[in-house]
């Protein structure tokens, strides 16, 4: 009851990671530390119960995307679209927080939502692509015993591409992240190679 409460009417939910966030999502005033839940667009999921009574009985009323017609052709798809995992590269972004506390894990996926590439940002590059006559010209169903429909993929190779432009764009706001990402990367490099890479592993455990 108190998870609802705390929760009911605030808007957004939150995403609980681990037993301290659980404890302060449940806590009413407590739970605005805990970080906005995000779609696959980096929108916060809004929660649309419009009071607390409504809101305990009905504990799912929100929804994910809020394009109805954008959310009607990933149910057709039948692939689910998901956020990306806080874990890159080696590194968990849940765990470098900026001045205002917000996570690089957070801001990067707020960042997906606001990225542009040719003056488009996600959702407007999703909604063209699904309004273009080739895209209505394929298939929902997966061909040739591939995982993904043809439709899937195009619109996961959009999302790639704009969740990458994005991670680049919070690495500069959270230079511990790169500089971490950057070693990392070097010691896959040497490991590739079949050099010793123990020096750059004392860099990450200072």
């Amino acid at each position: 009851i108190s998870a609802q409460f705390a929760r009911a009417g605030q808007g957004e939910l939150t995403d609980v990671k681990g037993l301290t966030d659980s404890i302060y999502a449940r806590v009413p005033g407590w739970s605005e530390n805990v970080p906005p839940r995000r779609n696959m667009l980096g929108e916060p999921i809004r929660d649309n119960g419009v009071n607390v009574p409504l809101d305990l009985i009905n504990p799912f009323s929100y929804s994910t995307v809020k394009d109805n017609k954008m959310m009607s052709e990933f149910d057709q798809i039948g692939h689910g679209f998901s956020a990306p995992r806080s874990l890159k590269n080696g590194v968990e972004l849940r765990d470098y927080k900026n001045r205002k506390g917000q996570s690089a894990y957070d801001r990067w996926q707020e960042l997906s939502g606001e990225t542009r590439i040719n003056g488009r940002t996600l959702k407007q590059e999703l909604n063209k692509l699904m309004n273009s006559s080739k895209y209505k010209q394929l298939p929902y169903e997966a061909l040739d015993g591939l995982d993904k429909s043809p439709r899937a993929r195009l619109i996961q190779s959009i999302l790639n591409k704009y969740r990458s432009k994005a991670f680049n764009s919070m690495l500069r706001e959270f230079p511990e992240v790169g500089e971490r990402n950057k070693i990392n990367n070097m010691i896959k490099g040497r490991r590739k190679a079949g050099q010793d890479y123990n020096d750059l592993l004392a860099l990450i455990e200072e």
